[in-house]
């Protein structure tokens, strides 16, 4: 079954919106007074910064496990066509935005399964080049085995993360417009 887009967010822990904090708790009507940073709790009364309107967190459809094969598949073709130096230089800009070049391609954005904003320029190297790549690179002298075993973790559970994905606690959603990327909606009086 797929996830929607719904009107209104589940209650859950997202950015904080006034960035005084890391985390801020949506109660799935509003904002709560309960914060987290470093992993410790704090009370808060929310309120809007001067510029600034204080959003409901995102919520968006989780990509398919067809969208998610056709883009690994978008990916391993582009990179055999650029010769992977190509696909690397290209993913040094698409990385920072929470994409592949593949799934910039297709409007997929791999986020942060807890705050649902888009993975950092690091999240994306440690969860692509390092895990993704060096399972490819096992694979080859243990005949596939470590891929085959790390992508079909895929279909255990509703959330559709690969061994790559639980590894850095992400998820992979369908987002065009760029909504879970991490920026300040101004407030127009």
């Amino acid at each position: 079954m797929e996830s929607l887009v719904t009107s209104a967010p589940v209650a859950g822990w997202y950015q904080d919106p006034s960035g005084r904090f890391e985390l801020r708790y949506w109660d799935g009507q509003g904002w709560s007074e309960h914060v987290a940073s470093w992993g410790s709790t704090y009370v808060d009364t929310p309120r809007s910064t001067p510029g600034h309107a204080v959003s409901a967190p995102v919520e968006l459809a989780a990509a398919s496990l067809g969208q998610r094969f056709g883009a690994f598949l978008l990916d391993g073709l582009l990179m055999v066509v650029t010769l992977v130096v190509g696909w690397l230089v290209w993913s040094c800009f698409t990385f920072s935005q929470g994409q592949s070049p593949a799934k910039a391609i297709l409007g997929h954005r791999v986020v942060h399964q807890d705050t649902r904003q888009a993975a950092s320029w690091s999240d994306m190297f440690l969860r692509n080049v390092v895990l993704q790549f060096g399972l490819t690179l096992l694979s080859v002298v243990l005949l596939g085995l470590p891929l085959l075993v790390g992508g079909a973790l895929i279909f255990a559970g509703d959330r559709r993360q690969t061994a790559w994905d639980r590894m850095v606690g992400t998820r992979v959603m369908v987002d065009p417009q760029g909504l879970a990327l991490a920026r300040p909606t101004t407030q127009r009086y």
